[in-house]
């Protein structure tokens, strides 16, 4: 029953709130009066959970993100940290001693990966990374941290330098402009090692190319991660899944390509043995763009031809993830609106569906699982 043992977030109607009072319509007030519950990670030894809390302040026109633990078993919600600095990402230390997040503390201060030690005390910032961390997660054996970091810019390390006028923007790429990012340049996301303790990183993808997605081995020798690595990224919608030695020296140099699928590839996760990958995939041709189906697809770490298992579901699927025994891969499955927790059987084929009905689950935690 172990494996069994999941922690859940569903997305809930308004509706509730407005069933309390039946005297008078939603306010715009009230919107900020729900808060977003997310990100549950169960800790390793199972017996609590902490999670984020969104809330948004009409006045001073801002959001913030609170990280907040409880027992899994229900009770009293702690908080972990205090209001005033949004806090992100929660993970447990593989022993379970410490509970990391992302927070920028200061007005300008870089995002950086911090640890609370469960027994109490002030947080600890771990790493330094001048232009910030994008996102991280540790190691299975404990021993390093998995960065995300994107390229610095040219002038990053100039603090005394002032400009008196914006400089231009130089456009010198295809895609130009992102929604909520603006102007592209080429600066790019890459893989970074990081021992706590040290003071420097080490740098495990390069290239003009950007990595994302990334996540350990189990036995925490190499890194999967997705990248759109074709001659010309900003003219196709392709995104593989890489694999690359966490200890590797040549800057991610040697790569090793596990799908070579056209269209995306995207969402890895090892299985428990580590032969194999579960990743989200489309399948149709690029004309259909954002509209076709995401399928779930196994792979073998050395590549191949891959077994799409929903070719015949007309339904997307997202963050899967294996059981603890293997046998099953566990994801999202979207129908009519709803969300549900679903399961394929590798030995059978067969899906199941977890938890359905009129909900619609947003996130999941399997114990044993980094997300």
């Amino acid at each position: 029953m172990k494996d069994l043992s999941f922690i859940v977030f569903f997305m809930l109607s308004c509706g509730w709130l407005i069933s309390q009072n039946k005297n008078r319509p939603i306010q715009i007030e009230d919107y900020f009066v729900i808060k977003s519950v997310g990100d549950p990670q169960i800790s390793p030894d199972g017996k609590w959970v902490a999670y984020t809390v969104a809330s948004k302040d009409l006045k001073k026109d801002k959001s913030e993100t609170r990280i907040w633990m409880m027992e899994t078993t229900g009770g009293e919600s702690i908080p972990m940290t205090a209001t005033g600095n949004s806090a992100s990402r929660p993970r447990w230390s593989p022993d379970g001693k410490y509970l990391s997040f992302l927070a920028s503390r200061g007005e300008k201060e870089k995002t950086q990966v911090w640890k609370l030690d469960r027994r109490g005390g002030e947080a600890q910032q771990i790493t330094t990374i001048k232009q910030g961390v994008s996102a991280y997660d540790w190691s299975p054996d404990g021993r390093k941290l998995l960065l995300t970091i994107k390229d610095p810019k040219p002038d990053e390390d100039d603090q005394d330098k002032k400009e008196e006028k914006p400089k231009p923007i130089v456009v010198d790429r295809l895609q130009f402009k992102r929604d909520y990012v603006g102007y592209l340049d080429r600066r790019r996301t890459h893989l970074y090692t990081f021992t706590p303790g040290d003071t420097a990183t080490v740098q495990i993808t390069s290239g003009d190319y950007d990595d994302s997605q990334a996540v350990w081995s189990p036995d925490s020798k190499s890194v999967a991660f997705v990248s759109n690595r074709s001659d010309n990224p900003d003219g196709n919608t392709n995104s593989d899944i890489w694999i690359v030695s966490a200890d590797n020296t040549d800057m991610g140099k040697t790569l090793l390509r596990v799908s070579e699928n056209p269209r995306e590839d995207s969402n890895p996760c090892w299985s428990p043995d580590g032969k194999s990958i579960a990743y989200v995939t489309v399948t149709a041709a690029a004309e259909v763009m954002w509209y076709a189906t995401n399928h779930l697809a196994t792979v073998t770490v050395n590549g191949g031809k891959p077994k799409v298992w929903t070719s015949t579901l007309d339904r997307n699927v997202r963050n899967p993830i294996f059981s603890t025994d293997g046998k099953q891969v566990r994801f999202i499955l979207e129908d009519s609106g709803a969300r549900h927790l679903a399961s394929l059987d590798i030995d059978s084929g067969n899906i199941t569906r977890i938890i359905d009905g009129s909900l619609s689950l947003r996130q999941f935690h399997q114990m044993g699982n980094q997300m």
